[in-house]
């Protein structure tokens, strides 16, 4: 349509409603010269009839009939005007009963004009004039109305209606044969019209599916994040969007069509003109395919062709600079340490392998494991930036060392050199002695002079095994013993350092695989409340599922894991899970999780807390961090803060294993502190004892003063109980005694059945 309502806004069933409305209301008052001439030839036989009869009604009539013709041909100009005019004059429901009303009204007339002849006149040929006009003009009704059921029926029915009465005037022998003879005339006017519309509606609903499907196909070109490219059989270009345009750095006044494929490499670089004859070939042949073309301004373009039915192609062309860029970062990210640049912990494996595998004869192959000394001191005191910039000062020195050797970083301070040679192994020894000496000359980082060691592990292939994973092993083992014999050494592998060495190097190396394989497991030891009869808090205690040894408790290896600095990822993950978990358990159950002083110095506690209380959708309240009292004795300034931000976070805070140190009773009143929890070992000998007691009542006097709540760790007998709310105010008691730790799943399932008992109670209450 050239001009109309504004139907853009409108979503799609109620656009083509719209266009639909407005396309009928067109065809309604677009036929102006076929009414005009019937109009005008109804005026016409009218004014030969009220001549020949004289009649003042029959010229009444023609008066009538001329003033309707005026009116309505006045409405069709002023339905044009309001289409010229856009929106804002256009109503079309207005313009069809408009329409419709001028139309029965006109249709009425002319049949009144048959009726009034019939009732002045018995002329035949009057009459025969005056039905012929009639019927002639009811003859184009479908064609004028086909757009409009409802004017149809009603101009049929205002028009029959006259001319029946007109016939019945004419006596009843007229009456019954017209009425025989007009009735189907009536009803073929009226399906000429139905299926003239049916023709009608069908033609407009396909132009408007044409129209959208165009919009569509031209809005995807418009909006396409690829540019796209569409040949012919010959070649030539017949499709293509603004996105391949910009991507050939041409202007959008640009003009393609019509153009061959090498039209596309106008700006291409000079040796990506070879690139014209595959896109070439991808068209001519019919073949699907890939082409890389490097243009002018260091792009480099991807076409992707697909041949098309009948012959021609489609080419989706990307720009793949940066993917490009980013695999050749990620190969390099794959197989080299992005801080120094050495082989990494990964790729070094896999050249230690091949190495191995190729090395044959009298040659023999050193792995000397390097780690510095004083490291750590240097990253605690000048910060990471000069603990980084100190690794790849030591990367440079042992690869102008060690030239010929294969280098790489394993992470952190650690290093290693393959390093192949032909003789004793004191050639490596002095070799090893070469890089200790050069890694320890000064530093100089930050316009401070920096002064760190280092020590060397040896293991020597074949000579201590052909398997990569035990000579680094026993490289590692090498070292350990290098460490403990004063730093600044190097020593090579001997079978006799020492089972324990051995075992304790082994747990090292099992923890860090531990960490990537997720091996670490929790299980949780309800506490349960006297006051409220239930459990109310359930303790988080990590477990290790070893993979030889089985499941480890934390006593076998949370001290090595402090030692590796391994503990705040392990903290971490424990802190994550327990969150978890504790989202799985009625509202009222807290899970409290014990933090380690080095996860509380170094694991940016706050943060991680939020992490994983965000993670597990898990109301802060319901978490509790378990502190030692060695907490509270290192950077109290750090710590009073730290333990306020968490406080402001609502969660709570808990001392544990309280009555086992030494100076923290000092610091107990000044920190936002909520619950104490009394080691196991005031139990022992309470049964007895009277002094033991004594103890255990004045701890939990002292806490519950303080406004702190108590739990008493280790119950383990019905008499230990007894003994303890008979001579304390404790709150909450845990132990073996109640439940001992359980995986997650059992825990569940005790809280379910303690809520369901507590739930039936008061009815059995009830009953009884």
């Amino acid at each position: 349509m050239q001009q109309g309502l504004d139907l853009t806004s409108l979503d799609g069933s109620r656009r083509a409603a719209a266009e639909l409305a407005e396309s009928q209301v067109e065809a309604l008052f677009s036929d102006k010269r076929s009414f005009t001439t019937g109009a005008v030839a109804v005026c016409v036989s009218a004014a030969i009839v009220a001549w020949r009869t004289e009649s003042i009604a029959v010229h009444a009539v023609l008066a009538l009939l001329i003033a309707i013709l005026f009116a309505r041909l006045a409405s069709m100009a002023a339905y044009n005007r309001a289409w010229v005019a856009g929106e804002a004059a256009l109503n079309p429901r207005r313009w069809a009963f408009w329409y419709n009303f001028s139309a029965v009204g006109h249709i009425a007339v002319i049949s009144s004009f048959c009726l009034v002849t019939y009732m002045v006149t018995d002329e035949q040929l009057d009459r025969l004039m005056a039905m012929a006009t009639l019927l002639a003009y009811m003859a184009g009704i479908p064609g004028r109305n086909f757009a409009n059921p409802l004017g149809v029926d009603l101009q049929i029915v205002f028009g029959a209606l006259p001319l029946l009465a007109a016939m019945a005037v004419a006596g009843p022998e007229y009456f019954a044969l017209t009425s025989i003879l007009f009735i189907p005339y009536f009803y073929a006017l009226r399906m000429i019209a139905k299926r003239l519309r049916g023709l009608f509606l069908q033609a407009t609903e396909r132009a408007h599916d044409l129209s959208a499907m165009a919009e569509r196909f031209d809005t995807a070109l418009s909006n396409m994040s690829h540019g796209l490219a569409m040949f012919g059989r010959a070649g030539e270009m017949i499709v293509y969007n603004d996105k391949l345009l910009a991507l050939l750095g041409m202007g959008p006044q640009a003009d393609l069509y019509g153009k061959p494929v090498s039209a596309l490499l106008a700006n291409a670089a000079d040796s990506a003109r070879k690139g014209d004859a595959a896109l070439k070939a991808c068209i001519e042949n019919q073949a699907e395919g890939v082409v890389e073309i490097a243009m002018n301004d260091e792009a480099i373009l991807e076409f992707t062709f697909q041949p098309m039915q009948g012959g021609g192609a489609v080419a989706l062309v990307q720009d793949v600079t940066e993917k490009k860029r980013d695999a050749a970062r990620i190969k390099q990210l794959a197989l080299y340490d992005e801080l120094t640049g050495l082989v990494n912990r990964a790729h070094f494996r896999s050249i230690l392998s091949e190495k191995l595998a190729a090395t044959e004869g009298a040659t023999k192959l050193a792995l000397m494991f390097i780690d510095l000394d004083e490291f750590k001191q240097v990253n605690d005191t000048l910060g990471h930036s000069a603990g980084d910039a100190l690794i790849r000062q030591v990367a440079a020195r042992l690869q102008d060392v060690a030239a010929d050797s294969v280098v790489a970083r394993l992470g952190g301070d650690e290093f290693v050199v393959l390093h192949e040679f032909a003789g004793s192994t004191e050639l490596v020894e002095r070799a090893a002695r070469t890089l200790i000496q050069q890694i320890s000359a000064p530093y100089s980082i930050d316009r401070h002079s920096v002064l760190v060691g280092a020590s060397i592990g040896i293991s020597i292939f074949p000579t201590h095994d052909t398997a990569a994973e035990q000579l680094l092993k026993k490289a590692d083992l090498a070292l350990y013993r290098a460490k403990a014999d004063g730093r600044g050494s190097c020593r090579v592998f001997e079978p006799a350092m020492g089972v324990q060495a051995l075992e304790r190097r082994e747990l090292e190396f099992d923890l860090r695989q531990a960490l990537l394989n997720d091996e670490f497991e929790l299980h949780y030891q309800p506490i349960y409340n006297l006051a409220e009869q239930r459990f109310t808090v359930c303790e988080a205690l990590v477990r290790w599922r070893h993979p030889r040894r089985g499941l480890l408790g934390p006593g076998d290896f949370i001290s090595v894991a402090e030692e590796m600095g391994l503990i705040v990822d392990i903290g971490k993950l424990v802190l994550k899970r327990a969150c978890l978990e504790c989202a799985l358990w009625p509202e009222d159950v807290s899970v409290a999780v014990n933090i380690s002083p080095l996860q509380f110095r170094r694991g940016d506690i706050v943060t991680s807390v939020a992490e994983a209380l965000e993670g597990a959708a898990l109301r802060p309240s319901r978490l509790e961090l378990e502190l030692t009292e060695s907490v509270l004795l290192q950077d109290v300034a750090f710590t009073s803060l730290t333990m306020k931000l968490l406080h402001m976070r609502q969660v709570a805070i808990s001392l544990d294993d309280f009555g086992t140190g030494y100076s923290s009773l000092s610091y107990m009143n000044e920190l936002p502190l909520s619950k104490v929890k009394i080691d196991r070992s005031f139990l022992a000998g309470i049964e007895k004892a009277n002094k033991a007691m004594l103890m255990l009542r004045g701890l939990t006097r002292l806490s519950a003063e303080l406004g702190l709540s108590v739990v008493i760790e280790g119950v383990e007998t019905e008499t230990q109980l007894e003994l303890i709310t008979a001579a304390t105010q404790v709150q909450m008691v845990q132990g073996y005694l109640f439940s001992r730790p359980l995986p997650g799943e059992e825990v569940r399932k005790i809280l379910r059945d303690e809520r369901e008992e507590a739930s039936l109670r008061p009815a059995a209450m009830a009953i009884n």
